[in-house]
């Protein structure tokens, strides 16, 4: 998995040259935080540790990275971007019940279970909330594009702006995760999809009428 040459958060702006040294170094680097993360979980990574199974030296992953908790917010930025992938469905409703499914699966592994914290530690941590930021806009503009998509086959009119929707679709799972501990199944995300789209049913004709018992 590689790891994005943008300038990072210490201000440096110098940028690997592809397929050059400092991309293979990133690339071992971003593969062995994976391993040790799986391994060690949160709590136990560590930076020595990354090196030694990377095969370099410490200080070159501080020199990028300055400290583990940027090292792993961006490497597992980029590793939630490659796993969540667009559906593509030909509904909406099929479309954010799909991506949600797969967002609360990579929120119960290991990769998003340290994101959820390293969100936490955002609060106190101000280099990190850059990626915070980063992350969540990511999440935002794939629900755009979901919507432009329904909105081109006609399910919904030109001019919605899903953005305020995203909270809504994405609220649930993070307090089940967080505070509840209560399960995430296909019956709750296809109830948080259909809420918001009934709420929206002048805008929305792809959502699924609410079933009566």
């Amino acid at each position: 998995m590689p790891v994005s040459s943008k300038p990072k958060v210490n201000g440096s702006t110098r940028r690997a040259r592809p397929g050059g040294r400092s991309q293979r170094v990133g690339e071992a680097v971003a593969k062995a935080t994976v391993a040790v993360l799986v391994r060690r979980g949160f709590e136990g990574f560590s930076i020595p540790e990354v090196a030694a199974k990377a095969g370099v030296n410490p200080t070159s992953i501080y020199r990028r990275w300055r400290n583990r908790e940027t090292l792993l917010v961006e490497v597992l930025s980029a590793h939630a971007d490659a796993t969540l992938t667009m559906p593509d469905t030909g509904s909406l409703r099929a479309d954010l019940v799909g991506y949600l499914q797969q967002a609360a699966g990579f929120l119960q592994t290991p990769f998003g279970s340290a994101l959820l914290q390293l969100g936490a530690l955002a609060m106190r941590r101000p280099e990190l909330q850059p990626y915070r930021r980063t992350y969540w806009e990511s999440r935002v503009r794939l629900i755009e594009a979901l919507f432009a998509r329904a909105t081109e086959r006609g399910e919904v009119r030109p001019g919605v702006d899903p953005a305020p929707l995203v909270e809504r679709l994405f609220g649930p799972l993070y307090v089940r995760l967080l505070f509840t501990g209560q399960a995430i199944d296909t019956v709750q995300i296809e109830a948080v999809v259909d809420s918001v789209l009934r709420d929206t049913a002048r805008t929305s004709r792809g959502a699924r009428p609410a079933r009566r018992d």
